[in-house]
């Protein structure tokens, strides 16, 4: 079968859009799941790692010259540094599953 783009026009005959017509009666495939599941995990670790290493963050964002940088990269250079705290630490993926539950 092949494969419809959003945009053309959709194979049923009703004059609409692909995406407007039968694309919104496909059945959810898994990999959607997955990757919004993922993406959902992720966003709250990096959450949980920024409540439990906010000191470590914030002295070790303070050790870079981060004055003449953009704010959207020191908000990258935190996000680098709250996951490398996260990683770095032994037990925090265990303390994530013990706040957050076996979900």
């Amino acid at each position: 079968m092949k494969t419809m783009s959003r945009n053309e026009p959709c194979p049923c005959g009703s004059g609409k859009k692909y995406k407007k017509c039968c694309q919104q009666n496909q059945p959810t495939q898994l990999t959607d799941i997955l990757s919004s599941e993922l993406a959902i995990q992720q966003e709250e670790m990096l959450y949980f790692a920024y409540e439990e290493f906010e000191d470590e963050v914030e002295e070790a964002v303070s050790s870079y010259p981060t004055e003449e940088l953009p704010e959207e990269a020191v908000h990258i250079l935190e996000h680098f540094l709250a996951l490398n705290c996260l990683f770095s630490y032994e037990k925090a993926i265990e303390d994530y599953l013990i706040d957050h539950g076996n979900k």
